[in-house]
């Protein structure tokens, strides 16, 4: 789906980073460059922010480090 440098963005808090590496429309592990400041306990985020076609929203159900682990059925909200 995406490659890097394609941005991700937090809802709520305005923090964004870019993706480590790419990822297929079935990943529900996304590394990013930075996971400072995402909420251990995860919640909505943005990938590709503004890019037509290819904008998605996913609920992250939790971050370790560089880590957002996406919720079963959490890709593709929007």
């Amino acid at each position: 789906m995406a490659n890097k440098p394609n941005r991700v963005r937090a809802l709520g808090n305005e923090l964004s980073t870019t993706l480590s590496g790419s990822i297929s429309n079935s990943d529900t592990s996304i590394t990013v460059a930075d996971g400072t400041g995402f909420g251990a306990s995860g919640g909505y985020a943005i990938i590709d922010e503004g890019v037509s076609g290819k904008e998605e929203v996913v609920y992250v159900e939790s971050v370790s480090s560089n880590t957002l682990t996406v919720a079963t059925d959490g890709r593709g909200l929007a």
